[in-house]
């Protein structure tokens, strides 16, 4: 078979709305939001490996990239695997892999950088795993903790999100080694820090634009660009908006009538959750 198509797949992000089609074809893998136009098209010469992970009420499809981040599709059934993995086998040359968590609830174990993931083993299985480019920055705290903090996406419709992570690095780590001067935590920390995507939100502004009106939300809000997101500003705390590059489906530039001023229309999916 050519391709395989699966619905009521959702995409494994932030937003707990993004549900869709997942189309499995000899070029690579393609989904599509249901009654959206929210694409993710990943080619068949940017995947590494593949993974079927086991989660309540079904199977995830993990899809790393050769990049070393992933993309997790769920929503399958255990039925699906056996097709999966013949797909990918005679049109990918890839075998898929069964993955399984840790669920006992231990807290104690080892941080694995695989790529541009972070995986949180407990006895050798993945408890959890965060993607790096999510990370907007990362602190050392004292000699023997390091302290992750996470973008933060006012789109979002989730009440509960990750905004941070602290890891405890014992001075007798035997993965990041370190001495008196340079302890293990610190030594996670440089190599944490080299793949997060921090300073886009400190330091990082690539440009401004002050007092710009805007119809929705309505009022006036200076405009911040950073690599990876933007941000909105008004006159109090409660006028400010964060949005992440990803959640922007489209731009428009609309040219008003008998006016040097243009109108800028930003398409978001899913909308902003304040204003």
């Amino acid at each position: 078979m050519a391709s395989q198509q699966y619905q009521g797949i959702y995409l494994g992000a932030k937003h707990a709305d993004n549900l869709g089609a997942i189309k499995l074809h000899a070029g690579g893998v393609l989904w599509k939001k249901g009654g959206g136009s929210k694409l993710v098209d990943i080619p068949k010469t940017d995947i590494a490996r593949i993974d079927t992970v086991r989660v309540p009420r079904g199977v995830m499809l993990s899809v790393r990239h050769k990049a070393g981040n992933a993309t997790q599709f769920l929503g399958f059934t255990t039925k699906d695997v056996g097709a999966l993995k013949d797909f990918f086998l005679e049109h990918f040359a890839l075998e898929v892999y069964d993955r399984t968590h840790c669920v006992n609830g231990r807290n104690w174990g080892e941080a694995e950088i695989d790529g541009a993931m972070l995986s949180f083993l407990v006895s050798d299985r993945p408890a959890f795993e965060v993607s790096l480019g999510d990370v907007s920055n990362v602190q050392l705290v004292g000699k023997d903790q390091v302290q992750l903090s996470f973008h933060v996406d006012d789109t979002t419709r989730e009440k509960d999100s990750l905004v941070e992570l602290s890891l405890y690095v014992p001075p007798t780590n035997r993965t990041y080694p370190g001495d008196d001067e340079d302890p293990s935590a610190k030594v996670l920390h440089q190599k944490l820090l080299a793949l997060a995507d921090v300073g886009s939100g400190t330091g990082g502004k690539i440009v401004a634009f002050e007092n710009l009106a805007s119809q929705v939300p309505r009022g006036r809000f200076d405009c911040a660009l950073y690599s990876t997101h933007m941000e909105l500003s008004g006159v109090n705390s409660m006028n400010e908006f964060k949005i992440q590059y990803s959640s922007i489906l489209r731009i428009f530039v609309l040219p008003k009538d008998n006016s040097p001023l243009v109108y800028v229309n930003i398409a978001l999916d899913p909308p902003h959750s304040k204003g």
